[in-house]
């Protein structure tokens, strides 16, 4: 027979005990543990009604950018069933949202003791969370594709009494929105789906990875739907690393427009793509190696919009921080081409699928009044200060399209530096001489370039540079940044032996790390191998020193090794040591001795034998 314990932290609802000592305290608390069952805990069901979930679908379907509705439905660990896996208390709980392409968890409130982990599965895709990830009080996870999902929480130990957990909403994914406003006549063979999205894992190259890198999934969560858009990590004037990420200010303000809403969350999803082949109709966050979790808006200006994570970019992400070209593009920019003969691109997560890629090679620049909808979003007086890139979709686009979802992503050059982000799509292909953009026959994707911004408002509420350029250098040109920086190379360098008679050689051996390049110096020289040995050759009396220095992304490593070379001995006498006689022997001496005893025995015996005895 087995045991299932319900309630909040166990000790409350299906058992319910009185224990007012520290005694029935503890006994209180051993058969709770006793209670609870030693194997995998059963599946509790959370089933939300389909009437409701398809409402919810159907109102977040008729919002621009919308890629999931919130579902409020109040979740306890009381709706869930515990057990016992390896001593520690595990929960389990089956979401279900009828129609849904994918799920997602939103906790309110949450407080679970540490070495707890979180873990939503489903659709072959699993999402963890621990550490300090559960100590913000409150958690957004990533979804899972399909509708249907599993939460887990597991805790360190069979104690549950100080674990509290309250969902208040689930994320349902709508049916990702794959036609867009602007359309593709042509495309790279084998890199584009029926609907003319071109996949970035089809084309990355290393003309464009920097900024493919740079790319983020941006979902805004709102209190009753999520919205998607794109954004760009980019570099400051200090290059310390700040997470600053560019995006579509639309994106987060929505129809309002003029003030950011404060329940806002925001979480960024990083190096989602999938295999060139693979279908782009997949939330991003599905394929994602790392996220980030809540940002401050810092800077706001025509439809710019400028980010500041709350915490650094994680290694998992394999990020990058893109160059800035915030510099004026031409010096007219009424109607005329961009740097003719420029690779333009862009990259972003087009419908919330995974990484797509856009290009053209002929875009224009217009410089004043710039209108997207009904919306003015310079608004700053004659909009003199206004620039817009404007990219001819079909027939003159390389490659590629801009859907909902592309908004705020960056239009980067052949150096991999943004010159602008995303504010739509739609008719208006051409500038007049005045600078105006004109309703054309030709789709266009309209991006704001970072100069409008830059100065923009003249505040820090307002303008760029009060924080991509604190120290006010006036640098509108900045380069692109490693998300996390290279490893420092190191090298060693031995001589053996240390010690030598002239004449002889010794034997340099060296190795290096992280490095792309070792030069020698002080008595050797010129370039060297990054690991490897070589012999001095024979030398003179002296002392030599041998330097190497090796140089990487990091920096640089130095090590010497020093060499004394004696004097040789006198030939002849080669280690002979001080008088006393205790030098080498003499062979010569030895064959002389031996010579002149046979001598002297021979006459000796020659005497003897001759003598006459009478």
């Amino acid at each position: 027979m087995s045991i299932i314990a319900r309630g909040e932290g166990i000790a409350g609802g299906a058992l319910k005990m009185k224990c007012t000592d520290t005694a029935g305290t503890f006994l209180k608390a051993a058969l709770v543990a006793a209670l609870l069952p030693i194997y995998p805990p059963a599946f509790a069901s959370k089933s939300l009604p389909l009437g409701t979930v398809q409402t919810a679908l159907k109102r977040a379907n008729g919002t621009a950018d919308a890629v999931a509705a919130v579902i409020v439905s109040p979740t306890t660990f009381a709706d869930g069933e515990w057990g016992v896996i390896n001593g520690q208390a595990v929960w389990r709980l089956s979401i279900s949202l009828p129609g849904a392409t994918y799920v997602a968890v939103h906790a309110s409130s949450l407080s679970l003791p540490p070495g707890s982990e979180v873990t939503l599965s489903g659709g072959g895709r699993q999402h963890s969370y621990s550490g300090a990830k559960l100590q913000r009080g409150r958690l957004w996870t990533s979804p899972v594709p399909g509708d249907t999902a599993i939460l887990t929480v597991t805790l360190p130990s069979t104690s549950t009494s100080s674990a509290k957990l309250e969902i208040d909403s689930f994320d349902a994914g709508i049916t990702r929105q794959g036609s867009g406003p602007t359309s593709k006549s042509f495309v790279v063979p084998n890199s584009a789906d029926s609907d003319g999205d071109v996949n970035y894992e089809c084309v990355r190259a290393e003309g464009n990875e920097k900024a493919g890198r740079a790319t983020v999934n941006v979902n805004l969560r709102k209190p009753d739907l999520v919205t998607v858009s794109s954004g760009t990590l980019i570099n400051n004037a200090a290059g310390d690393r700040k997470p600053f990420v560019i995006g579509a200010r639309h994106a987060e303000e929505g129809p309002s427009y003029g003030t950011v809403d404060t329940t806002t969350e925001r979480k960024f999803h990083w190096n989602a793509t999938v295999p060139c082949g693979d279908s782009l109709d997949i939330a991003a966050a599905v394929h994602q190696t790392a996220e980030s979790d809540g940002a401050t808006v810092r800077a706001m200006f025509g439809d710019s919009i400028l980010w500041e994570l709350d915490d650094p970019v994680p290694a998992a992400a394999e990020a990058y921080f893109a160059g800035v070209d915030a510099s004026l593009p031409t010096s007219s920019v009424q109607g005329r081409p961009a740097r003719s003969g420029d690779i333009f691109f862009g990259v972003h997560h087009g419908g919330n699928g995974p990484k797509q890629y856009v290009e053209d090679q002929d875009s224009l620049i217009c410089g004043r009044d710039i209108r997207f909808g009904e919306g003015n979003y310079c608004r700053d007086g004659d909009n003199a200060g206004c620039v817009a890139w404007i990219i001819s979709m079909p027939p003159s686009s390389d490659y590629g399209r801009t859907v909902p979802g592309s908004s705020g992503s960056g239009l980067f050059d052949a150096n991999n530096n943004i010159l602008g982000t995303l504010v739509g799509g739609g008719a208006g292909g051409d500038c007049n001489s005045a600078g105006d953009i004109l309703e054309g026959p030709d789709e266009a994707s309209t991006y704001q370039a970072l100069y409008t911004a830059w100065d923009g408002g003249g505040t820090p509420a307002t303008a760029l540079r009060f924080w991509l350029d604190a120290a006010n250098t006036g640098n509108r040109v900045i380069g692109g940044l490693a998300a996390v920086p290279p490893p420092a190379p190191s090298a060693t360098l031995t001589v053996a032996p240390a010690t030598i008679v002239a004449g002889s050689t010794a034997l340099i051996t060296w190795n290096s790390t992280d490095a792309t390049a070792c030069t020698a110096s002080g008595s050797w020289s010129g370039s060297k191998a990054l690991t490897g040995s070589e012999s001095t050759g024979t030398l003179s009396e002296g002392t030599y020193t041998y330097s190497l220095s090796c140089n990487g992304a990091g920096g640089s490593a130095s090590k010497s090794a020093t060499l004394r070379v004696t004097a040789a001995p006198p030939p002849g006498n080669e280690g002979s040591g001080g008088g006393g006689g205790g030098g080498a022997f003499d062979v010569r001496l030895l064959f002389a001795f031996i010579a002149i005893y046979l001598l002297r025995q021979r006459s000796t015996r020659s005497g003897f034998m001759n003598v006459d005895v009478k």
